[in-house]
């Protein structure tokens, strides 16, 4: 397994991006809000994350904190990965920082664990 984030994952068309906020569904675990919506034009999941400038006024504690939330999400997308595969459908993701205060690596990563999960149940085929 390959803890990567290589280029291919990063969300980055416009159309797409502008699709996701528009009509994407969304899970909420503090202080971490989701968007996904079914990626059409990709095979992997592509991520977006973003820290609003009006919280977070420095782009140095901007910067910090998305730094924080791609490491989470570059060690937990494992688990995000093995449901697409077997459901043949990928996701575009928008992670928002929702929180008004800097919190810990720790408690960003806990976010991001649970969320991904909910995100994989949520999409996941039942089976009976």
């Amino acid at each position: 397994m390959r803890y990567t984030f290589p280029k291919s994952q990063k969300l980055v068309s416009l159309k797409a991006i502008d699709s996701t906020f528009a009509a994407g569904n969304s899970l909420f675990c503090y202080p971490i809000k989701l968007l996904y919506t079914p990626n059409t034009d990709s095979s992997v999941n592509q991520a977006l994350f973003s820290v609003p400038k009006r919280n977070f006024k420095r782009a140095n504690k901007r910067n910090t904190l998305k730094r924080r939330m791609r490491e989470a999400y570059r060690l937990n997308k494992h688990a995000l990965d093995d449901v697409s595969r077997e459901t043949e459908m990928s996701y575009n993701l928008v992670l928002i920082y929702v929180a008004k205060e800097e919190e810990s690596y720790k408690r960003i990563a806990d976010s991001m664990v649970t969320l991904l999960k909910r995100l994989g149940a949520a999409t996941a085929p039942n089976k009976q």
